[in-house]
């Protein structure tokens, strides 16, 4: 009999085929994630049996909890600043943040760590928040930071708000190698749990809020707006040479795939009106996009610049592109946070006629819209030679934000939401 088992276990592990839990044992990382997960959900439950189950919470202290670092505009924007005017607001608003708190010093931590340096996060979260009785956990993306509140949820009672600015709870490349081969973790199981064990949900955009309110009759949508001090509006530039700027991440190769498609329609453009095209960025696939524009003068590649730079940087921008090629839910769930920062800046925008800048761009008016790659370029050329056109855009879109899409106002709107919850 034993050599039979044994034998039915060679054959697994000569198969072609394994499944789920032997490839998860014969996984170092993943046994040792996994490892980590049953220690915080042990520490959990020893915490609640101590007594440390908090009270009834306190609406007033909220702590944002984020698996990112303030430099991309999640963590920066919907953790750091809406903290920040919370609190002008009245609130105790705090933000803990995995990358500034256990990740520091490290590049490219957001890609690169292992499912056990994930769960390792996660067991240190649970022992770190262990004292934040009655807080109200803002939980920004059921990313794998999303395990430790959903932990303290369960075992403490901890009340806890999601928070949404994307559509990547499906087929996320940052997901767990391992352990994702098991439902719950992964993070399309994690955003279902969540939803429903929730007290409220924020959503970033129109499309995201069709997908989240069915699940869950609390939720309000609250832009990823612009903070008025950190993006002032510019004075309309005047210079012989107007310039095009993209700013953003590569993370996902439908990211490059637009790109290279904005390229495109920008060199294709034929006018006597000097033009240059700026990129701002980073991610996983910007070192392609680095040896395409190497051999074009006309194109300035810069690489990822701090946020409070990127103000400055555009005093030399004419128009700002938003462009979103493939009809995906991610780009349907898009919020517009590069484009807002445009038109705070006094810069025109084109963008593309998908999600929701489809529902602020009034094409003509404050912006102009445009469906497919051939439509952005032959709008580029006409920018490119009118600048009385570029001018009032910029005006118009200015005051668009001014009177919808600045962090004081959209801050009290969620102030209002979170103390009703």
């Amino acid at each position: 009999m034993t050599g039979g088992f044994a034998g039915g276990i060679l054959q697994l592990l000569q198969s072609g085929k394994r499944p789920a839990w032997l490839e998860l044992l014969l996984s170092v990382d993943g046994s040792l994630a996994f490892s980590c997960w049953l220690a915080q959900q042990a520490l959990a439950s020893v915490l609640a049996l101590r007594g440390t189950r908090p009270p009834p919470a306190d609406r007033k202290r909220l702590m944002f909890l984020t698996n990112e670092r303030f430099s991309l505009p999640a963590a920066r924007i919907r953790c750091a600043d809406m903290a920040w005017y919370l609190r002008e607001a009245g609130f105790d608003a705090d933000v803990f943040s995995y990358g500034e708190r256990y990740f520091a010093g490290q590049p490219g931590f957001y890609t690169r760590l292992s499912d056990t340096q994930k769960m390792l996060a996660n067991l240190r979260a649970v022992w770190d928040l262990r004292n934040e009785a009655g807080t109200v956990l803002i939980v920004q993306r059921t990313h794998y930071h999303a395990l430790a509140a959903l932990a303290l949820r369960r075992r403490l009672g901890v009340r806890v708000v999601l928070d949404l600015d994307d559509f990547d709870w499906k087929g996320n490349p940052n997901g767990f190698k391992w352990l994702c081969r098991f439902p719950p973790f992964r993070y399309d199981t994690l955003f279902q749990t969540l939803v429903k064990l929730a007290d409220g949900c924020i959503v970033s955009s129109h499309r995201l809020f069709e997908l989240v309110s069915p699940h869950h009759p609390k939720t309000i949508l609250i832009p990823t707006g612009v903070r008025p001090d950190r993006f002032p509006a510019h004075p309309h530039r005047d210079a012989p040479e107007v310039c095009f700027s993209w700013v953003g991440t590569l993370m996902h190769r439908e990211n490059l795939n637009t790109l290279n498609l904005l390229i495109d329609q920008f060199l294709a453009i034929d006018s006597p009106v000097p033009k240059r095209l700026q990129i701002v960025g980073g991610g996983t696939w910007f070192g392609e996009l680095k040896k395409r524009a190497a051999v074009h003068p006309e194109i300035t590649v810069l690489d990822w610049v701090h946020p409070d730079r990127i103000s400055e940087l555009m005093r030399d921008v004419d128009v700002g592109l938003f462009p979103l090629f493939e009809d995906t839910e991610f780009s349907r769930c898009k919020s517009p946070t590069k484009m807002f920062e445009y038109m705070a800046s006094r810069r025109a925008v084109i963008s593309s006629d998908l999600g929701e800048a489809s529902r602020i761009i009034r094409h003509g008016r404050n912006g102009l819209l445009a469906r497919r790659p051939d439509e952005f370029g032959a709008l580029m050329k006409q920018l490119l030679e009118n600048p009385a056109m570029r001018r009032s855009l910029a005006d118009r879109g200015l005051e668009t934000i001014l009177n919808e899409y600045q962090l004081p106002q959209l801050a009290s709107r969620l102030a209002d939401f979170l103390s009703k919850l």
